[in-house]
């Protein structure tokens, strides 16, 4: 694990997002490789047994049908829609969290995040970022590159499972982002 200080916000108040977050991650990645299988069915099928709310949340953003696809990876699996509000301010924290890991330098509210949720990982995103420095919790069940421009623009790629990709962009609040 890796741990950084935090305010008592972030270290206390996010509790509900980071379940619902790890719940959405796990139903998304469920059954494309053992460690993924394994927190869908150890965890994320307890706290729906337990909790009938987010049961009732999680089912309702299913598709009508539910009917299969086939991701971009090969895997078959029914989409979901995960909300904003369980992924935006999670990967958010994440990314304060690992600038300061790496920087010792705190973003605070002078830097806004931009977050971005992918299917996969567009190709040449892998030969750019691949020099990059990075890291990884709990072997490769969640890995990171990421880019320092300054003291407040940045560019973070998470892999989780080896199966859901985000990006995050970090930029001086009311500067925008660097354009495409």
């Amino acid at each position: 694990m890796i741990t950084v200080p935090a305010c008592a916000h972030c270290n206390n108040g996010a509790t509900a997002q980071d379940e619902q977050f790890r719940l959405y991650l796990a139903a998304t990645t469920a059954y494309v490789n053992d460690d993924a299988t394994k927190v869908w069915i150890e965890q994320a099928m307890r706290t729906l047994i337990q909790n009938q709310r987010i049961k009732r949340e999680l089912f309702g953003n299913l598709p009508t049908g539910g009917e299969p696809v086939v991701r971009p990876d090969g895997q078959i699996g029914v989409p979901i829609h995960w909300p904003a509000r369980f992924y935006v301010p999670v990967l958010e924290r994440m990314t304060r969290g690992l600038y300061y890991h790496h920087q010792k330098r705190v973003l605070g509210s002078a830097a806004e995040c931009e977050v971005q949720m992918l299917s996969a990982l567009p190709e040449p995103f892998h030969e750019l970022t691949d020099p990059w420095p990075g890291g990884q919790v709990g072997g490769d069940v969640f890995t990171y590159r990421f880019g320092i421009v300054d003291d407040l623009r940045s560019f973070w790629i998470f892999q989780f499972y080896r199966a859901h990709w985000a990006t995050v962009e970090t930029f001086p609040k009311g500067a925008g982002r660097v354009p495409q």
